[in-house]
């Protein structure tokens, strides 16, 4: 009997416990469980309303590279040793500044030679047209034959010959002796030496280039000037184009002008190149630093605006999405060209379309969005 009850205890416990796990695991699986799902919420997007026609500035940036208006190189005109420098490098030099001094011995020596032999020659010039003088008053006497008046005469013009052969050596003396002090030719910066104080020179020894920065030239190329020329008659309209520099996306506060447009189109690439002049009083252009040019003057006529982050490259057109109906629509466009940060679309697009600028990301073509807001409104 005690058997019979100590199994019946163990069974019901048994029982007991296989009951409380079923249902802890039926617990811990409820837990587990993932919430419900719940649906997103509907993108809110801005919007660039499409205005009227309008007649738009077109703004036309092409890379450019900055050059100098006027390099010269000094070079020596002598030769000789450098004594002297008198210029730092790096520094603003003007035209008729002393750079450097040549060792003037020699030079000065043969100037005082010079010198000498001129005054020589016209102490002879003086004897020779007295003697002159004299043989001509004794042949008009009869007193002197023909042919010593002649040598009387031809000796008196040959010394006046030698007088002006004497002062013209003196001349070029007194030019070499002036070589010896070498002076800058342009005003600019001077850059870094190429020979040091204390070496023998040869003539035509360069010793430092001067870069003229104030103005400035920019170089650039423009393509398809086939096509320019058409919209806007760029080349005839040279004269009335402003022009402006960027560095990065920092626009530099000085304005310039086209001064050359190349006469001839470069076959391969169908570009033209061109050059730009600007004030550069403050240097914040240099030489060799490479820029944007930005022309400005010209416009276009019944077009439209969009932002340029509004549109978007798919493997076959640019394409931009509209709102309609609260429903994302996408449209493709042709753009003619930029306007700050703006593109200038030629067909596409219809007055009162609402183009979206954000959240690009976040939508597809007939996915449902709300407008948040109208980024040109206060345009109205």
């Amino acid at each position: 009997m005690f058997n019979y009850l100590q199994r019946l205890v163990l069974t019901l416990f048994a029982c007991s416990a296989f009951l409380a796990t079923c249902t802890l695991a039926e617990t811990t699986k409820k837990n587990d469980a993932p919430p419900p799902k719940q649906g997103m919420p509907t993108p809110k997007v801005d919007v660039f309303e499409i205005k009227s026609l309008q007649e738009l500035p077109i703004v036309l940036e092409y890379p450019a590279q900055a050059q100098s208006s006027q390099s010269v190189t000094i070079k020596s005109r002598v030769e000789g040793i450098l004594t002297k420098q008198f210029f730092k490098e790096g520094d603003l030099v003007t035209e008729g500044d002393t750079l450097y001094t040549i060792d003037k011995e020699l030079f000065e020596a043969s100037y005082n030679m010079a010198k000498t032999a001129l005054d020589i020659q016209e102490v002879q010039l003086a004897k020779s047209k007295k003697d002159w003088e004299r043989a001509n008053a004794l042949h008009q006497a009869q007193a002197l034959s023909e042919q010593e008046k002649d040598n009387a005469y031809f000796a008196y013009e040959s010394a006046k010959a030698n007088v002006q052969s004497a002062k013209a050596n003196l001349e070029n003396a007194s030019i070499n002796l002036s070589y010896t002090t070498i002076k800058a030719t342009s005003s600019g910066f001077a850059r870094l030496k190429q020979s040091d104080v204390g070496n023998f020179i040869s003539k035509g020894t360069s010793l430092v280039e001067i870069t003229k920065t104030d103005p400035l030239h920019v170089e650039f190329s423009i393509p398809n000037i086939e096509i320019l020329n058409q919209k806007y008659n760029l080349v005839a309209k040279k004269d009335l184009l402003k022009v402006f520099a960027k560095i990065g996306d920092k626009r530099v506060e000085t304005n310039g002008f086209i001064d050359f447009f190349d006469k001839n189109i470069d076959p391969k690439t169908g570009s033209l190149k061109a050059r730009a002049v600007f004030e550069n009083k403050n240097n914040a252009l240099l030489p060799g630093q490479f820029l944007h040019v930005g022309i400005e003057g010209i416009s276009k006529q019944n077009v439209f605006k969009v932002p340029q982050k509004a549109v978007v490259q798919t493997p076959l057109d640019l394409i931009v999405f509209v709102v309609k109906n609260n429903k994302v629509i996408s449209k493709p466009i042709k753009i003619a060209e930029t306007s700050g940060e703006y593109f200038v679309v030629e067909s596409g697009l219809e007055v009162g379309e609402k183009v979206i600028v954000n959240n690009l990301f976040r939508i597809k073509p007939q996915s449902e969005v709300v407008v948040d807001k109208i980024v040109n409104q206060e345009a109205k």
